[in-house]
């Protein structure tokens, strides 16, 4: 875990612009980790993952029920396919990254089977059908996902 004290230390020995990175779940902590540290701009890897949209609460606050935001993070989840196939990246990452993405809004609850296979995840499954098969789980349909399957070719 990052320790923001330190990070402040750094902070304030150092005359050139400094980033925070860690600790950082939700909106409410970008803000307090930039209060608190001083740092000039903000980093977050697992925060991200489980939350695409944590820069953004603005947006976040938009959703209406559980089944849009389940559609958001659908689309988000095909969107990082989409770049995980055109940059090559590792299957047993892509299949971590989804689950965090996914887990937190009823991912096993919605489609266990499909979250049986994205925790088996392999370079043996193609993941325009894991896209395609993400999409159909959303209800009704969501015009900004309708191309997610079709543009992958891994």
């Amino acid at each position: 875990l990052a320790s923001w004290p330190h990070i402040r230390a750094v902070k304030a020995a150092v005359p050139v612009p400094c980033v925070a990175n860690g600790n950082v779940p939700d909106a409410a902590a970008v803000d307090e980790a930039l209060q608190f540290t001083g740092c000039d701009a903000l980093m977050s890897g697992c925060g991200l993952l489980r939350n695409p949209m944590l820069f953004q609460p603005s947006v976040g606050n938009t959703v209406k029920d559980a089944d849009d935001e389940w559609r958001r993070v659908v689309g988000l989840a095909c969107e990082y396919i989409e770049l995980a196939v055109v940059h090559w990246a590792c299957y047993k990452q892509v299949s971590k990254h989804l689950l965090w993405m996914l887990d937190g809004h009823g991912f096993k609850r919605r489609a266990p089977e499909l979250r049986d296979q994205a925790v088996r995840l392999s370079e043996t499954t193609p993941l325009s059908a894991l896209a395609a098969a993400l999409k159909t789980t959303t209800k009704p349909a969501n015009p900004s996902i309708a191309s997610c399957a079709s543009v992958y070719t891994a």
